[in-house]
């Protein structure tokens, strides 16, 4: 932990000079030791590079925490993965969301329910309402998951529903929820 507030430091400009890279630096090191809050830090770091070089350097470090089970990690991964050109890559993505929501990883799960749904397979519905039931259960994807069940309950004409959980979800911070409201004719 000691190493990762450092790197914090470095981060802010705290009792010296702001120096983002040193704070990756420490932030990776503490990470590769086992203190998943330096991973995020990490991870966020990294994925704030807009250069190829960076990008790879942010692909190839979620691969390295995703071998260790992380599933924020998996996750991040898997989107990155679902832009894939190739059907390995979305395979694999399949898989770590498939992983990461066995984990109880709520990002993971919503993220896996809109896959399942855009198969277009009605015998994937109960494991995409399982997998929202998920994404509600952790709090980071609340809204998220409140946003999509609206979505869902909308298509099937549960225009009540639809609007409580479009509701629900604007509660939670999702303000895209006010759009998806609109294009279902409900007021806002």
């Amino acid at each position: 932990p000691a190493t990762a507030y450092l790197g914090r430091c470095y981060r802010m400009g705290r009792n010296g000079p702001k120096d983002v890279a040193k704070a990756e630096a420490l932030y990776v090191r503490a990470c590769r030791s086992g203190w998943m809050p330096a991973c995020d830090s990490a991870i966020n770091i990294l994925k704030e590079g807009t250069t190829p070089a960076r990008k790879k350097a942010y692909v190839d470090f979620l691969e390295e925490v995703s071998a260790t089970g992380y599933p924020y990690a998996m996750t991040l991964l898997g989107v990155e993965l679902l832009v894939s050109q190739f059907d390995s890559g979305l395979e694999r993505a399949e898989s770590l969301f498939e992983e990461a929501s066995e984990k109880g990883d709520g990002v993971a799960c919503v993220t896996w329910a809109q896959v399942l749904w855009a198969k277009g397979s009605i015998d994937d519905v109960p494991r995409i309402e399982q997998l929202l039931k998920c994404g509600h259960a952790d709090k980071s994807s609340r809204g998220l998951a409140s946003l999509y069940e609206g979505v869902f309950a909308g298509l099937r004409g549960d225009d009540n529903a639809a609007r409580a959980l479009f509701e629900q979800s604007y509660a939670e911070g999702m303000e895209e929820a006010g759009a998806f409201s609109v294009a279902f004719g409900y007021p806002l």
